[in-house]
């Protein structure tokens, strides 16, 4: 359960660090959304990623909320802590009892990658400023699609695109299967953004592979939801060699565009877990009923004074997220 100690610190960070884009000037001048690969670019990812490379590759840092005492407020009216609504993470399941019910949120657990919907998820490997990264990714609405962060495929220094994208789903030591990208699409909004939290709203990208999947979690679009589960291969977690889920309590952010914040009790799961999806409904071992994708990993915060806890954010997918989608399932036109 939240309690108002925690709940009041977590907040606090959240309404003490809005800033505008004119005190961070930044511009979008240089930014390339995505691209259409051709078939020899995507033939020399594939050759490129050998499995002693996927095993070196580092996760790619992860976004962190900025602190208050480094980025001043805008607007002293923004401070009405009662907006962030938080929830508990589940009902009680049939002879569950209270204590048993919140051992499931203590902390991550091991992914079952042979099974829906962890099965549709995987790593997503690639180059930036010549080193090799990976991100976390999985396959929503289409069998061809996948879903990660923009800022898994823009260089938000530059606003130039990663290179080297290969997709291995159901990634696990030794075993996954290798899906070339044929065409990726970040948000057209992520990069001149005017704020962390508006980077936030728009931090969701799309990749189309050449080889289709065997099946996909269902993408949503203006939910409701109070809970959800989230994936992710965290390096602090067995060198990020298996797939990781927690499960959280998610609230809206009171400030900017809609931004959500899940409270899980892991507090390993940051660097590598980018883009993985919040996934409301799970339902292991089904391809048809609920698992339903309805946000990613985009960036943290730790809170000094309760190190059990991190809090996640994420955006809120709605018609330009579906707008986004439609395009990437087209070819990327």
């Amino acid at each position: 359960m939240f309690d108002g100690r925690t709940t009041y610190l977590a907040i606090a960070v959240l309404l003490t660090s809005v800033a505008s884009a004119h005190a961070q000037g930044e511009k979008p001048h240089d930014f390339v959304q995505g691209k259409i690969f051709r078939e020899d670019e995507q033939k020399a990812a594939a050759e490129f990623w050998t499995m002693e490379r996927m095993k070196e590759a580092q996760p790619l840092p992860m976004p962190q909320i900025v602190p208050p005492d480094r980025e001043p407020p805008q607007d002293q009216g923004l401070h009405n802590r009662s907006q962030f609504q938080t929830y508990r993470n589940r009902s009680l399941r049939s002879g569950e009892s209270e204590s048993s019910a919140e051992e499931v949120i203590a902390s991550a657990s091991m992914a079952d990658v042979t099974k829906p919907p962890f099965s549709f998820g995987g790593k997503l490997f690639f180059t930036k400023g010549g080193m090799s990264h990976y991100c976390t990714g999985e396959y929503v609405g289409d069998s061809s699609v996948v879903l990660t962060a923009s800022h898994c495929i823009i260089d938000r220094a530059t606003g130039s695109l990663n290179s080297n994208f290969l997709f291995v789903q159901a990634y696990a030591p030794g075993s996954g299967h290798q899906r070339t990208v044929a065409c990726v699409l970040a948000s057209p909004n992520w990069f001149g953004a005017a704020n962390q939290w508006e980077r936030i709203h728009y931090d969701y990208a799309f990749l189309k592979t050449q080889q289709a999947s065997s099946g996909r979690m269902r993408l949503k679009i203006n939910w409701s939801y109070t809970d959800a589960a989230s994936i992710g291969y965290p390096f602090a977690i067995a060198g990020g060699e298996s797939m990781q889920q927690v499960f959280g309590l998610i609230g809206k952010v009171p400030v900017g565009p809609a931004v959500y914040g899940m409270r899980v009790y892991e507090p390993n799961f940051t660097e590598g877990v980018s883009g993985g999806s919040w996934i409301a409904e799970l339902t292991e071992g089904s391809a048809t009923i609920g698992n339903y994708a309805i946000s990613v990993n985009s960036s943290y915060y730790r809170d000094p004074n309760d190190p059990g806890v991190l809090w996640i954010y994420g955006p809120y997918f709605d018609a330009l997220t579906s707008s986004l989608f439609q395009r990437v399932r087209r070819g990327c036109r």
